[in-house]
């Protein structure tokens, strides 16, 4: 994988570990919303992420047939 790519899943993991940690203190209702929807945020991109790398470990060894149901 590239440098930036993988710099990106670094970032996002960080900012996972701090939101987490954040969400550990007793903070003001709005701000512990804002973090909360942040680490949910970054959880969903890190769970695309996840699968994306899952997908290019399999598809460089599966031949890809595109299929089009599309009628004329």
């Amino acid at each position: 994988m590239s440098d930036k790519y993988e710099q990106l899943k670094s970032y996002l993991n960080s900012k996972y570990e701090y939101l987490a940690a954040m969400g550990k203190h007793n903070l003001p209702e709005r701000e512990g919303y804002e973090c909360e929807y942040q680490w949910r945020m970054i959880l969903d991109i890190m769970e695309y992420i996840d699968k994306l790398d899952q997908l290019e470990e399999i598809l460089p060894s599966t031949p890809l047939t595109l299929v089009s149901h599309a009628k004329s």
